[in-house]
């Protein structure tokens, strides 16, 4: 946010690395807030709709299944998936990412 800027932002991608379990224990914790969490729950179902660019891995990447990315002007950070949503270690211990410009 600028110094200038004094008008609230969303933050839409806060949830997007989070594992299931983590998700489920978090909207729990609001159970007493009802109105919180169904519009929380509301948001996440909303966002997990949204099209992704997540990869689906090779099996040399075991246990990873697929690999998540989060993108910025600034750089990108990396999430490698199970098949359960959870973050784990890559089977394999050199991986290259290529940067390229994509045709729009």
């Amino acid at each position: 946010m600028r110094p200038d800027d004094l008008q609230p932002h969303w933050c839409l991608n806060w949830s997007y690395f989070l594992a299931p379990t983590t998700i489920a224990a978090g909207l729990q914790y609001m159970a007493a807030d009802r109105v919180k969490r169904d519009n929380t729950a509301s948001y996440i179902q909303t966002v997990w709709k949204l099209d992704d660019d997540a990869q689906v891995l090779a099996p040399e990447f075991l246990p990873a299944r697929t690999l998540k990315t989060m993108k910025a002007r600034s750089g990108v950070r990396v999430k490698f998936e199970d098949e359960q949503g959870n973050g784990v270690k890559p089977g394999c211990e050199q991986w290259t990412f290529a940067a390229y410009e994509r045709d729009v």
